[in-house]
């Protein structure tokens, strides 16, 4: 073969080689770079992500060479987390988590933004939970439900508002707020919970969420329990009249008694230092209030009436939302502001 056709045939092999690669690069099955699989689109610059093979550690870049690289509708594993990703949103959403121990919800995976996860349920292999802080979506976490051996639930600085529910979880003994948090919108019933601490940002929290659990019991002997920012979390009074103390100021248990009986009647005295409220006042009920302004009142089960001085918030409310209302008497007043003083000596504040 003389040497005019020996760098034809090099020509011709390697602009075969050129156009396989472009078949599978650019035709659909794809090309590996790194743990990350590409299809390439010559006409918009654009490199679809289309699988990955690494272990999660990885940060899927945004541009590949000199390719846009762009989402595409598929679901593969990242780690211990089976995920989908979606060209809308440009997220990654999880469908399931396959590791054991320690369950971790990121915020981000391969460096894109996590959107939402399933739910968890009937999964013995984790032992404990840590949720990751996601600055800009204030409804983040997943519900963790039948999962026998978790232990703890813990959550990073910085979070702000929880929604993680871990319950049926009788293992379950510590759940760790960090400083900072201020709503908790969970649900930790029928675990093994023994006590659980709020710090002093919490304005937020209902006892309900709380049922069946040894918390709970723990505190059956307090007639008001007291968490985080002055947040009656456990009332254990009487249900004939109920006498909410002064300095409480957020009140969010809408089951704030057991209705064993098909009527509730009597009187509820709300204090003048209220600022939040999320109740049920049954009908044959009267709830006194004090001229405040009051957060979430528009939430309340409102079936009885609602008394409070002339001119107050609540008086506007009702009048401007058809609620049953009257003017509260000198004499009423005074009873009302006695009662609510008084009973602050009562209060037990968690340490």
């Amino acid at each position: 073969m003389t040497m005019t056709k020996k760098v034809l045939v090099i020509i011709i092999s390697l602009l075969c080689l050129v156009a396989l690669v472009t078949i599978i690069m650019f035709c659909g099955a794809g090309v590996w770079i790194g743990n990350f699989k590409y299809c390439f689109d010559l006409t918009t610059k654009k490199a679809y992500f289309i699988d990955y093979r690494g272990d999660g550690s990885d940060v899927l870049p945004n541009k590949i060479r000199g390719f846009n690289v762009e989402m595409t509708d598929f679901i593969c594993m990242v780690g211990d987390y089976k995920c989908r990703f979606n060209v809308e949103p440009n997220e990654v959403y999880i469908k399931s988590f396959e590791g054991k121990g320690e369950f971790v919800l990121p915020a981000k995976l391969l460096g894109r933004d996590v959107y939402n996860m399933d739910d968890i349920e009937n999964n013995d292999e984790i032992t404990s939970v840590y949720i990751e802080y996601k600055s800009d979506d204030v409804h983040w976490g997943v519900d963790i439900g039948h999962c026998k051996n978790v232990e703890s639930g813990t959550f990073e600085e910085g979070t702000k508002v929880i929604y993680t529910d871990i319950w049926d979880a009788p293992k379950l003994k510590t759940l760790k707020i960090p400083e900072g948090v201020e709503e908790i919108h969970a649900s930790y019933a029928s675990t093994g919970l023994e006590e659980v601490y709020y710090p002093k940002s919490v304005v937020y929290v209902s006892g309900s969420d709380y049922n069946w659990t040894n918390f709970k019991k723990n505190h059956e002997d307090d007639k008001y329990y007291v968490v985080g920012d002055n947040v009656l979390l456990f009332y254990n009074g009487p249900i004939d009249e109920i006498i909410i103390p002064e300095g409480i100021k957020y009140l969010y248990n809408y089951h704030l008694y057991d209705l064993e009986k098909e009527e509730l009647e009597g009187k509820m005295y709300i204090p003048e230092s209220i600022c939040g409220l999320n109740i049920e006042i049954p009908e044959n009920v009267e709830a006194f209030f004090g001229t405040n302004e009051i957060n979430g009142i528009d939430d309340c089960s409102i079936d009885g009436t609602l008394v409070a001085p002339e001119g107050s918030y609540v008086q506007q409310y009702c009048e401007e939302n058809d609620v049953s209302f009257r003017v509260m008497t000198e004499e009423e007043e005074a009873i009302w502001r006695e009662k609510t003083e008084a009973a602050a000596s009562e209060i037990t504040y968690q340490e």
